[in-house]
């Protein structure tokens, strides 16, 4: 058996899938995630992967966010912060 590697999953590539899931069963993600009964026609399996790749956004979009203020914030001096030898001379 062969070794199969996977790509790791892109933010776009994920709410793609939600999307699919969305136009399968002609039920948005919001109202899905209510647990009320117009959702109640996805199939087990399907809501167990929805569910999780509703989680998966969620993770990837905060290291989004994340990643883009660690980048921002990169090689930016401050200003009116002490020395901190000065603060070692006190």
């Amino acid at each position: 058996m062969s070794i199969q590697r996977r790509n790791a999953p892109t933010l776009d590539g994920v709410l793609r899938a939600i999307a699919a899931f969305e136009r399968h069963y002609d039920v948005e993600t919001s109202v899905f995630t209510l647990n009320d009964r117009r959702s109640a026609h996805v199939d087990e399996d399907d809501a167990t992967e929805w569910l999780y790749l509703i989680e998966q956004a969620n993770v990837l979009a905060e290291s989004a966010v994340g990643n883009m203020y660690a980048t921002a914030s990169e090689g930016v001096l401050l200003h009116n912060v002490p020395d901190p030898s000065e603060l070692l001379a006190a």
